[in-house]
């Protein structure tokens, strides 16, 4: 999940939070999306859907237990959904006491019954009576969030970062408008997110700056090198071989690859002096090749 290490989802209410109740509308928020799966209801895989390329949901049926997870996940940005009655008199606590809970969404049966209360909590609380409705907006505020998780991304220069949050952003934002048939399809994101005009969008950016600085590693990548031995067993220069190889393991296998592995107690480094000794005993050199090998390898 894209938001799992920073943001949690807690759902109070005395019913569904209770285990072994609303088996079926639970399965709804924790199943994994899968296309073949047999909870086919169009409403069921969109909340499967934001389930999986969104938050956790942590259900509860009492306030002392809503408290206790917002405290446990203090480290958290959590998004707390109640019914109405359990919210009139949890959220002025949570909001004065944690400030980690930033969003509130009431659900239930009655708007008119909870306007006055939540005219003092205009800029974090919404009221919703259909689920639908409900899990509409919260699939589009966490969209929001994970473009906002992954412009951060864009700004410290980690293109595969961002473009993890905004793909995530943009198939939460596509299956939204498929599933919220009611209502014109919200384009807002999916242009900040796709481009639109003359503007660049977003995973367009990140996938730019991605090819870039692959680009960048490609041309700055240092390629291996061997010294290059005349018939003196002067070192000429340094020619490019495998990669893969420690300096000294390449000189043995490009000389004479029959003696790898005959000596398999001494280092390689040794080999290839005793091999050079043996071969170059009476050539002069200023240095002894073993020592050669090491300065190279250093």
């Amino acid at each position: 999940m894209a938001l799992s290490r920073t943001h949690r989802i807690i759902w109070l209410d005395a019913f569904i939070g209770q285990d072994g109740e609303c088996h079926s509308f639970k399965r709804m928020f924790c199943t994994v999306l899968d296309p073949n799966s047999q909870y086919g209801n169009e409403l069921d895989i969109f909340i499967c859907a934001l389930n999986a390329n969104a938050v956790p949901f942590i259900f509860v049926d009492t306030i002392e237990k809503a408290i206790h997870e917002i405290k446990i996940n203090n480290d958290k940005q959590i998004i707390f959904i109640s019914s109405g009655s359990l919210g009139q008199r949890i959220i002025p606590s949570i909001s004065s006491t944690y400030p980690n809970v930033y969003s509130f969404y009431l659900f239930c049966a009655l708007m008119t019954n909870y306007v006055g209360f939540a005219l003092d909590y205009l800029g974090c609380l919404q009221i919703f009576v259909s689920e639908l409705d409900l899990l509409v907006r919260l699939a589009r505020d966490i969209s929001r969030e994970m473009i906002k998780q992954g412009e951060r991304h864009l700004i410290e220069n980690d293109p595969e970062g961002a473009l993890n949050y905004f793909e995530l952003s943009r198939t939460l934002e596509l299956t939204v408008n498929e599933k919220d048939k009611l209502n014109s399809p919200f384009l807002n994101h999916l242009r900040l997110l796709n481009g639109y005009g003359d503007e660049i969008g977003l995973i367009q950016q990140a996938e730019n700056l991605k090819e870039q600085q692959d680009q960048e590693r490609e041309e700055q990548q240092p390629e291996p090198l061997l010294p290059n031995y005349d018939s003196q067993g002067q070192i000429q220069g340094l020619i490019y071989q495998n990669m893969d190889l420690p300096v000294a393991e390449q000189i043995l296998q490009e000389e004479e690859p029959e003696l790898i592995g005959q000596n398999p107690d001494l280092p390689v480094a040794e080999q290839v002096s005793l091999w050079k000794q043996k071969e170059e005993m009476d050539q002069n050199s200023d240095l002894p090749i073993v020592e050669e090998v090491l300065l190279i390898e250093q």
